[in-house]
């Protein structure tokens, strides 16, 4: 029995822990031939403060146990809100994150969703990538991050923007995406939004140069085209198909009985225990969109 499949990205300062990591990890090309077996599907993916596997029962509902679920908020709430604590208060690792240049990004995916969020400056690329962003534009950087994420709850709070995106509207934009071009232009106009916050002056942020960012490798791939969303959930049943491209947690696959493209989120296998073989899988029915 293989072990589960848990976090591939636990990054410490620049995100929740249940992304699936894709820079340099070897998904694109593999050949992903399963079942799950009958019985408790989940195991406890732990917590992203510790390194000790957990073999814990989870939550109904949840990915992790009591414990680990409790220690993962106690660690995003002392990661989200640290800019607004005393410095003695913050744990010395998010200290250390906060304590070197910030950037603030509008990332825009397939669906037109768009975000507002903040990286350490030296992996802002890799951070967008990692969430499956289409095209960004970096607005701003600052000299820590204490200022930039005052500026980010600002942003969400003056101009209604959200600092996160669900999996399935990230899946969804593959199936149906919305025009590059239309893109361009709401994360354009946003920037210019941002732009013109008084918190420009009151946080002394300079008024760096807007970067372009685009997901180059994904616009080169399969992801360039419209999809269809494969239809059997990854947690249950038996599964076969290769990987042929990857944009953040969503998967281009191709199953083993039909020559079709289909957009998958990978995510959906964190914590599954899963058997490798060769079983007999579900008939793969595609259905045009109805909208």
């Amino acid at each position: 029995m293989d072990q589960p499949i848990g976090d591939m990205d636990q990054p410490a300062t620049d995100g929740t822990a249940d992304e699936l990591r894709v820079v340099d990890t070897p998904l694109r090309q593999m050949r992903l031939a399963y079942r799950v077996p009958p019985g408790p599907p989940l195991h406890c993916l732990g917590s992203s403060r510790s390194s000790d596997a957990c073999d814990k029962p989870v939550q109904h509902g949840s990915k992790r146990c009591v414990s680990c679920s409790i220690a993962e908020a106690l660690h995003a709430s002392s990661l989200h809100h640290a800019h607004n604590r005393d410095p003695v208060e913050i744990d010395p690792e998010v200290r250390r994150h906060l304590d070197q240049p910030n950037d603030l990004y509008l990332a825009a995916f397939r669906d037109g969703s768009v975000k507002v969020g903040t990286s350490s400056g030296w992996r802002t690329d890799e951070r967008l990538t990692e969430q499956g962003a289409w095209l960004a534009l970096i607005v701003a950087r600052a000299a820590n991050g204490y200022d930039i994420r005052v500026l980010e709850d600002t942003v969400t709070l003056e101009l209604g923007l959200p600092q996160s995106v669900n999996s399935s509207r990230k899946v969804t934009g593959f199936i149906r995406p919305v025009d590059d071009a239309a893109l361009w232009a709401d994360v354009s106009a946003k920037a210019k939004e941002i732009k013109e916050l008084r918190s420009f002056e009151q946080l002394t942020i300079p008024d760096t140069e807007v970067r372009p960012w685009e997901n180059r490798q994904a616009m080169a791939g399969p992801f360039g085209s419209e999809l269809h969303r494969y239809p059997h959930r990854l947690d249950q049943g038996a599964h076969d198909f290769d990987i042929v491209d990857v944009c953040g947690r969503v998967a281009a696959v191709v199953p083993a009985t039909t020559d079709d493209v289909l957009a998958v989120d990978l995510g959906r296998l964190l914590g599954v225990e899963r058997e490798h073989g060769h079983f007999e899988t579900d008939e793969i029915a595609l259905q045009g969109s109805l909208f």
